[in-house]
């Protein structure tokens, strides 16, 4: 996967914007891997519901279950058929 970021003219307080190359339409079916803030999210299921988000490059996904939604980095998305 690769992330371009955009360059701007802009003060420091803004995020760089991201542009997410790797494919996840909604209804696509993930795995979560290598979330730091949340490492008990990892390894559980879910499916995307929206994204990428066009200022920050993150998918929403709603977990099995009912947690969420939770805004994440495509970097911690695996598509998976479980």
């Amino acid at each position: 996967m690769v992330t371009l970021f955009a360059h701007c003219e802009c003060p420091s307080s803004f995020r760089p914007v991201f542009i997410a190359s790797r494919r996840l339409p909604p209804g696509t079916r993930v795995t979560l891997q290598g979330l730091v803030a949340k490492p008990e999210l990892n390894g559980q299921t879910g499916v995307v519901v929206s994204g990428p988000n066009a200022r920050t490059g993150r998918f929403t996904v709603q977990l099995d279950g009912g947690s969420g939604p939770f805004e994440l980095m495509p970097a911690n998305l695996e598509p998976t058929t479980v």
